[in-house]
């Protein structure tokens, strides 16, 4: 079995990476084999798009599984409408049609012997120019609910993993990156970030894996930006 994590995908905008001639590896891959997808998936966006449907279709055709958390730009109605049920150990979504698997906020997933830490979700500078239910949902901030779904979790483990996935970062690894210029001001919400710095303090871990800030950058040893770059990391 092999691992892989990549960054956004925003459905067909930035999947071109998952093809076959800038993903080599695939050639090697069966379904038993998962890319992971570090938020804003965006396959599930609108339902009623014939466009959408095709999208699925081609990339379920792939050989290897998809699996993905969520980001900002998800639609939650979609991806929490389909079947919940328990996956390697956390709670998932599973697309019975496609084979696209959701990994939800605070679960703790143990693949091959490899324990990997999921929290999705992040908070969209740019939602006063989206409209609620149809480009922008509430839901990609995290309930106090799961929030205590994570922490109880980590501590089933003793706050020991091997890697965590999470769609934006621990507070003091934001201020470290470069962010993108959105060409206008924006109050920010660290209320996530505040969160994952909590879990960063506890945490025993190998590497961190996030994507939403369209970078790929290496911050240091162990907190990895994803946008374009595919990681294999099991």
């Amino acid at each position: 079995m092999k691992i892989y994590v990549t960054g956004d995908t925003h459905q067909e905008n930035n999947s071109e990476k998952l093809s076959k001639e800038n993903f080599v590896e695939q050639k090697e891959l069966t379904k038993d084999d998962f890319v992971i997808i570090a938020g804003d998936f965006g396959y599930y966006w609108n339902e009623k798009s014939k466009k959408e449907i095709a999208n699925r279709e081609e990339l379920a055709a792939k050989p290897f599984t998809i699996l993905y958390i969520e980001g900002n730009h998800d639609n939650y109605d979609l991806i929490e409408s389909l079947p919940e049920s328990e996956w390697n150990g956390g709670r998932v979504h599973i697309d019975e049609i496609y084979g696209f698997i959701h990994l939800m906020r605070g679960q703790v997933y143990n693949i091959n012997g490899n324990k990997i830490f999921t929290f999705g979700g992040a908070y969209s500078i740019d939602k006063k120019f989206r409209k609620q239910g149809i480009s922008h949902w509430d839901r990609e901030l995290p309930s106090e609910e799961e929030y205590e779904e994570g922490r109880k979790n980590l501590e089933r483990v003793n706050y020991e993993v091997d890697y965590v996935l999470t769609h934006t970062c621990p507070l003091s690894i934001f201020h470290l990156i470069p962010k993108m210029s959105m060409g206008y001001t924006f109050e920010p919400n660290y209320e996530l970030e505040t969160y994952l710095e909590e879990i960063y303090h506890k945490l025993k871990f190998k590497k961190w894996f996030f994507g939403h800030y369209h970078i790929d950058k290496r911050i240091d040893e162990k907190f990895y930006a994803l946008f374009e770059s595919i990681e294999e990391i099991i």
